[in-house]
């Protein structure tokens, strides 16, 4: 049985690999060529995927971020977080080996699609440099007064959902007595999103909003 130090390098190696190459990947592309690698590697799925969320934080894929895709896995669809260099779109992924991950990708009301069908309002950010999210539009996916919602970033959009992504920060924010939900500066300059004016896009499906800065 292969040790724990040499699993941890094992790992390791498959994912430089992976960024020296610039190739987008997810932890069950890593798990599948370890266990190519040495046949009696044992490991569990979420294992790998949090042993590579740690490196991903400790910034040692700099040029890397994390995005959710949807993957199709015959009758049941999962959130599989993808990744890819910055300026490149995690939609293109394909599996290593798509036989054994996946019988089929597919993206459910991707982002590329709903930047086409996203209001063209422009909504501008307060003079209290707040960015407030009308009630009516929230109400379209089930957020309500006082609810707290998360926060995150999701490719170059600030995303605005009702429930966590595991393992993509997030924060929390409340929706006031009035039913706007107000984002401030400190939020959006968290995730790198400062811009005044904002176009806001609204999956229902998916109960998020996405927010896409103006430039």
């Amino acid at each position: 049985m292969i040790g724990r130090e040499s699993i941890i390098r094992l790992l390791n190696n498959h994912i430089q690999k992976k960024v020296e190459k610039s190739e987008m990947f997810c932890a069950s592309d890593i798990l599948l060529q370890a266990k190519k690698e040495v046949g009696s590697f044992i490991a569990r799925y979420k294992n790998i995927e949090e042993f590579i969320f740690e490196i991903f934080k400790l910034g040692l894929m700099s040029l890397y971020c994390l995005s959710p895709v949807y993957i199709d896995r015959g009758k049941e669809k999962k959130i599989c977080l993808i990744y890819h260099e910055r300026g490149t779109d995690p939609f293109d992924y394909e599996p290593a080996d798509p036989t054994v991950l996946v019988e089929e990708i597919k993206i459910v009301e991707s982002i590329k699609t709903e930047v086409k069908k996203m209001d063209q309002t422009i909504y501008s950010v307060s003079r209290d440099n707040r960015l407030n999210i009308p009630t009516e539009l929230l109400r379209k996916i089930g957020i309500e007064k006082r609810q707290m919602v998360y926060i995150s970033k999701n490719c170059d959009f600030l995303e605005i959902s009702v429930f966590p992504i595991r393992n993509i920060h997030s924060e929390m924010l409340a929706v006031n007595e009035e039913g706007r939900l107000r984002i401030p500066l400190r939020i959006r300059d968290l995730f790198g999103v400062i811009g005044k004016e904002f176009r806001i896009g609204v999956i229902k499906e998916e109960n998020k909003i996405l927010l896409e800065q103006v430039v």
